[in-house]
C-alpha cells in the first residue's frame, strides 16, 4: 500500500479549517463528530500530519458552512505570479489582430467591387 506523505497544501488546508473553526467557536471534537471520525484523527488533519482527501475536504467544508473554493489554496497562476510577460504578449496579439483586420477589410472591399 502506498504511503501518502502530507504536503504543504495539506498543512494550508488544515490551517484554513482551523481558523474558520475557531472563528465559529467550534471544537475539533464538534467537527470530528459531524464528519464521523475520531477527534485525534481530525487533529492530525488540521496540523497537516495527515493527508486530506477530496471527500474529507468537502465534509469539513460542509460542516463549517463553507464552499470548498473558500478553503483551497490559491494557485500561483491566480495570484499573478505568472503574469510578468503579459504586456508583451498583448502587444503582439494586437499587432496580429490588426493585420488580420486589415486583410479582412481589403477582402471585403474587393468583394464589394466584384459583386
Amino acid at each position: 500500500m502506498e504511503t501518502r506523505v502530507p504536503s504543504n497544501i495539506d498543512k494550508e488546508i488544515g490551517e484554513r479549517f482551523r481558523q474558520v473553526r475557531r472563528m465559529k467557536d467550534l471544537s475539533q471534537e464538534n467537527i470530528a463528530n459531524l464528519i464521523g471520525i475520531a477527534q485525534k484523527n481530525y487533529s492530525k488533519l488540521e496540523r497537516g500530519e495527515s493527508k486530506w482527501t477530496i471527500d474529507r475536504v468537502y465534509e469539513v467544508a460542509e460542516a463549517l458552512g463553507l464552499s470548498v473554493v473558500d478553503i483551497l489554496p490559491k494557485s500561483k497562476a491566480s495570484t499573478g505570479a505568472n503574469t510578468a510577460g503579459l504586456p508583451e504578449i498583448w502587444a503582439k496579439l494586437k499587432t496580429k489582430l490588426n493585420a488580420v483586420l486589415g486583410i479582412y477589410v481589403r477582402l471585403q472591399t474587393k468583394l464589394d467591387t466584384l459583386g
